[in-house]
């Protein structure tokens, strides 16, 4: 059977009022339904998204507005300053392994 013809058994077998009634109730049904499976896909969303360290503050962090994503030229110019320490540290344990 087709939803219309469905439809049509229950009006000639209860009337057009208790149709309505059921209708509504349907479409509230659905409606409910519509927003509890909403809700469950934001919690599952919740509970799949990786919580890692940094996205997690210290609660005794001052300023939490200090804290953000690096530039590209900011990671680059930390990588160059710590090969340019490690080098210097090199060649101070040469000299001193020299000595």
């Amino acid at each position: 059977m087709t939803a219309q013809a469905i439809r049509e058994f229950f009006t000639t077998l209860f009337g057009s009022r208790r149709v309505e009634l059921l209708e509504r109730e349907l479409l509230e049904a659905r409606k409910e339904r519509d927003y509890f499976k909403g809700r469950c896909d934001r919690l599952e969303l919740m509970l799949l998204t990786p919580r890692t360290p940094a996205n997690i503050l210290p609660r005794n962090q001052p300023n939490p507005q200090a804290v953000g994503r690096k530039t590209w030229a900011q990671v680059q110019r930390e990588d160059y300053d710590r090969q340019m320490k490690e080098a210097k540290d090199q060649e101070a344990a040469q000299k001193a392994k020299g000595n």
